[in-house]
């Protein structure tokens, strides 16, 4: 693994309607340049499962059959194009691939040797058991942005925090620090001695064009699982979103899809740190009234509105998925489950999400909202690792690049009890 830098690296500007998912390259430049490395990443019978849910959202699915044990298999992805959706689909089959451990260089050791000026307190990884003194790990080097910081960008909080970021913001001197291999490969299966520390998983995993654009979206699926881990836990979902008329274009289109639909939407601006927002987005189709359609789905962007729009695709893409059967073995209890519970009871059940009482909660605009978003992928990180100073004192990259850029991003202290609920942290918020 080397020491990531980040560079300057401008969005394009043929990306999709509005700037959704703006990448170095566009959504379809993109694509084509996945398609050739599907043999390499072991991938096949990447097709289109569109029709299988009557939004007509496009939705891709790629299957995997040699990934790692305990991996993911199939790659599901929607969007507001076909290119967005295919882009996505193998973004998503090139970052587990790349996440998979494969002789990558470690150390072995405990964290008392390795030291504090080196190494990364494992606790500090809201762990569900406890560290025993002593105890030897994989360890593999990342490197720490916070370090990389000018001392005069200010700190968190204080006027003119984002404007010191400008378009040409790079970070070249960062550090270098050890963390467990166990919060950076996926699947991990711990070599030797070593034991595992906690289930791993595949949050802070992102692949991209570029490395910086790979930051970016492993950045962000970090800070909304974080938010929403809190708000499950608090049961605090924020403000709910209205998306008015001064909304973009395809927001409100993507929106009327469900609407016309019979598919009731609501959207949630939940509390996060740092610039940006999380919004989440709640599905109930009272049409079919099928429990297994009573899906959720969040994102978080700089952009509101990106956020908001990167929500409602991931519902789409957790409909496709479940109408696809891609869990129907692993999941076969759940299924039988979600029969018996029945539609009703399970909106009873998860009364947070789907209860009247939400109609009543504080409302926001999505066009009133904050936008910091910039034309340039460097100037986003930049923004978001500034606004986020005073609530992580480290935020390591960890390169995994094997086909194309791809890294995990490890936040520690960012709570995680959304995909994990044994990593629950203790401490107040």
């Amino acid at each position: 693994m080397s020491v990531i830098t980040i560079n300057k690296v401008k969005k394009t500007d043929t990306a999709a309607e509005d700037g959704y998912c703006r990448r170095s390259k566009s959504s379809g430049e993109t694509a084509e340049i996945l398609k050739p490395l599907m043999q390499d990443i072991g991938a096949i019978d990447f097709f289109e499962i569109t029709s299988l849910d009557r939004l007509g959202i496009p939705v891709y699915t790629i299957a995997r059959p040699r990934a790692a044990w305990g991996g993911a298999r199939i790659h599901t992805a929607a969007g507001v194009t076909p290119a967005d959706a295919k882009a996505a689909s193998l973004m998503s089959a090139v970052e587990r691939f790349s996440s998979e451990y494969r002789n990558d260089a470690m150390e072995f050791s405990s964290y008392e040797r390795l030291g504090l000026t080196r190494a990364l307190d494992p606790a500090e990884l809201i762990l569900p058991r406890s560290l025993e003194i002593g105890e030897e790990l994989h360890w593999v080097l990342a490197t720490d942005l916070m370090s990389g910081f000018d001392t005069d960008v200010p700190e968190s909080g204080t006027e003119g925090e984002t404007e010191n970021i400008t378009d040409d913001f790079t970070l070249t001197d960062c550090a270098e620090m050890y963390i467990p291999a166990n919060a950076v490969f996926h699947p991990y299966d711990p070599l030797g001695m070593a034991q595992q520390l906690f289930r791993s998983d595949s949050n802070g995993l992102g692949a991209g064009n570029t490395t910086e654009e790979a930051i970016y979206h492993a950045l962000c699926e970090v800070i909304e699982r974080d938010a929403l881990s809190a708000a499950e836990k608090s049961r605090n979902l924020g403000k709910r979103v209205i998306i008015d008329d001064n909304a973009p274009q395809v927001l409100r289109n993507l929106l009327a899809t469900f609407e016309n639909n019979g598919i009731g939407i609501n959207l949630w601006s939940l509390p996060s740190k740092g610039a940006g927002v999380t919004v989440a987005a709640a599905c109930d189709d009272y049409t079919t009234r099928d429990p297994a359609m009573l899906v959720t789905g969040s994102a978080y962007d700089l952009s509101p509105v990106n956020a908001a729009i990167k929500a409602l695709i991931d519902v789409a893409q957790r409909r496709a998925s479940r109408l696809n059967g891609e869990y129907a073995d692993k999941n076969a209890d759940q299924k039988s489950l979600l029969e018996r519970a029945g539609y009703d009871r399970l909106k009873r059940i998860n009364s947070m999400w789907f209860g009247s009482a939400n109609a009543e909660c504080e409302t926001c605009r999505i066009s009133e909202l904050p936008d910091p978003s910039t034309d340039y992928i460097n100037r986003d990180i930049g923004i978001i690792l500034s606004s986020i100073r005073d609530s992580a004192e480290f935020v390591f990259v960890a390169d995994l690049t094997k086909v194309m850029p791809a890294v995990r991003v490890v936040i520690p202290g960012f709570e995680i009890s959304c995909v994990d609920p044994s990593r629950v942290k203790k401490t107040n918020r």
